[in-house]
């Protein structure tokens, strides 16, 4: 009886896990978080920017992201914002990070730092 018990219990764990990785791996198949485009009012918030792209798991959909939300605040963003989320693009897209996301920040730092008279 109490090895009945153990296998049912074990087999209900183990049903479980599945099931929750499962629903895990059907939650990342949507594809990437992307920012909203049709926002209200964009700001242009490095901690924004951090939690988006850590929310990404795979590098693809982390450069993804990073892309649209830089491409869509790129007009809103200031000097020091640009600096920090510039400065902070290796660690927080690992992988995902590419010379054109690179090129896409400096580009906007610059913009920044021309409109800060």
């Amino acid at each position: 009886m109490k090895i009945t018990i153990r296998f049912v219990c074990l087999f209900c764990a183990v049903s479980v896990g599945t099931a929750a990785a499962l629903a895990a791996e059907k939650q990342t198949k949507k594809g990437p978080l992307t920012p909203d485009p049709q926002a209200p009012a964009l700001t242009c918030e490095p901690s924004e920017f951090r939690s988006l792209v850590l929310l990404n798991h795979a590098p693809a959909d982390r450069a993804q992201a990073a892309l649209a939300w830089l491409k869509a605040r790129a007009t809103v963003c200031k000097s020091e914002q640009m600096r920090l989320v510039r400065s902070n693009l290796g660690q927080w897209l690992g992988a995902g990070l590419t010379p054109e996301i690179e090129n896409a920040a400096d580009d906007i730092w610059a913009a920044a730092e021309r409109g800060k008279s």
